[in-house]
């Protein structure tokens, strides 16, 4: 099976044609990872993740996901100590819906992140919920490459003056946001949507829910009905970028963060 490793800024010379899948059917999948010092963080959440995704899509990689992250190690930026890396795995070859062949592209991205690390924001984040609904399937916990319905709910929530927006399901729970995980707090206990709603299986969820059992933070995985959460006391969003992003106001109700801001120490000092 052939390879094909590069950037975005190495695109000249390269056969467009190899992305041809990935414009007209999204075929492919994408992992967004936060580097520090030349090293991944939850690296081994990554390589789960990317593993399970490429057995599901039936995509095949070329050698062990372990080799994989030795050839990152090639594309990131000099003497940048934080930076996202984006990595695109594209099928390539003919066919339409169905592919003649399975042949992989994978498209490596970096980024310099100004961050020192997770930092807490005390800046207003304002959050609505979206009219876009997400639908629960076998393939809704994955980073997929066709992405409109995030696209459209983030071009709403930019209308409407929001700096991010929840989705709902098709049943009227609470998904996810467009670009994070959703948290809420009520009677000091932490509640997040389980992956059955629909929502992406993501690093930073999975670690915050670690880090809450760990330090005995009552946390509970179950259905968000769209009107409970309106009775939120607290409300945050986690990403494997941003780490945690408190919401200060969900549509015009202002939040609290107390509790926040204890789950947010402890995810400092998980790093120390």
């Amino acid at each position: 099976m052939n390879q094909v490793v590069f950037s975005w800024n190495q695109l000249e010379g390269i056969d467009l044609s190899l992305l041809k899948r990935a414009v007209y059917y999204g075929d492919g999948f994408f992992e967004t990872m936060r580097w520090y010092l030349g090293r991944p963080l939850f690296w081994q959440h990554h390589k789960q993740r990317i593993e399970k995704t490429a057995s599901i899509l039936s995509l095949p990689l070329p050698y062990s996901v372990d080799m994989l992250l030795d050839e990152l190690k090639k594309h990131l930026l000099s003497n940048v100590p934080h930076q996202r890396l984006r990595i695109s795995f594209v099928r390539v070859g003919e066919g339409y819906y169905i592919p003649t062949q399975n042949k992989l592209l994978i498209i490596v991205e970096c980024s310099p992140l100004p961050e020192t690390g997770y930092l807490w924001q005390e800046n207003t984040y304002k959050v609505g919920l979206s009219s876009i609904v997400k639908l629960r399937h076998p393939l809704s916990g994955l980073k997929l490459l066709s992405a409109a319905n995030y696209v459209m709910a983030g071009i709403e929530a930019q209308q409407k003056n929001w700096d991010e927006a929840i989705l709902l399901n098709e049943a009227g729970n609470i998904c996810e946001a467009v670009s994070h995980n959703v948290f809420f707090i009520k009677q000091n206990t932490v509640i997040t949507p389980p992956l059955e709603e629909g929502c992406l299986a993501g690093i930073m969820r999975t670690h915050i829910i670690q880090l809450c059992k760990k330090n005995q933070i009552p946390v509970n995985e179950r259905s968000i009905p769209c009107n409970e959460l309106h009775d939120a006391e607290e409300i945050f969003l986690t990403n494997v970028i941003s780490g945690i992003r408190s919401v200060h106001i969900l549509n015009q109700k202002k939040l609290k963060n107390d509790l926040t801001k204890t789950i947010f120490q402890k995810l400092r000092e998980s790093f120390s």
